[in-house]
């Protein structure tokens, strides 16, 4: 249960840090998280784990979702600028009832924010993930034998044995 509310702090904080960078940036003007986001969100993550502990599990959970979407919003307000000013539109009127309309509007908001959340995601397990393994396995590890220990290049091979059972299984 601990690994989940863990799991669960961690994730409800990328959600509200994308929520509140999606509702930043307004309705039909996308945003892509950038390197600053990244970090944030990381020292967010830090945080959030840091003072679990004092704050207790699931009470953390909604402190940091709520911080993490004021911080993302206004680092969006900052980074995207003020609307362009233009004609104002016309409201559509849609069709059907209430309940019809809120759901269109969750939709098109989920859509906006799932794109900037996996974006997110995908660069903290970059960063995260495959970076530090990548230089692991550059630094340790030596798959094309370039690193020389004798003075001589040359490769010794198996011995080829030239009867004819030999040449009749290439395949």
């Amino acid at each position: 249960m601990e690994v989940l509310s863990i799991l669960a702090l961690l994730l409800l904080t990328m959600v509200g840090y994308s929520s509140g960078a999606t509702i930043a940036a307004g309705r039909g003007r996308s945003t892509a998280p950038g390197l600053l986001d990244l970090g944030l969100l990381l020292a967010l993550w830090i945080l959030a784990l840091l003072t679990r502990p004092d704050l207790g599990k699931w009470q953390s959970v909604l402190i940091w979702v709520t911080v993490a979407a004021i911080l993302a919003g206004f680092l969006t307000r900052i980074r995207i600028g003020p609307k362009p000013a233009g004609e104002p539109k016309p409201k559509k009127k849609r069709e059907g009832s209430w309940w019809r309309s809120s759901w269109e509007g969750w939709k098109s908001f989920a859509a906006e924010m799932g794109n900037y959340q996996g974006r997110l995601l995908l660069a903290a397990f970059y960063f995260i993930v495959l970076t530090p393994w990548g230089l692991m396995v550059r630094l340790l590890s030596d798959p094309l034998r370039t690193r020389t220990t004798s003075s001589s290049h040359w490769t010794e091979r198996n011995t080829f044995s030239p009867a004819m059972e030999e040449a009749k299984r290439q395949f």
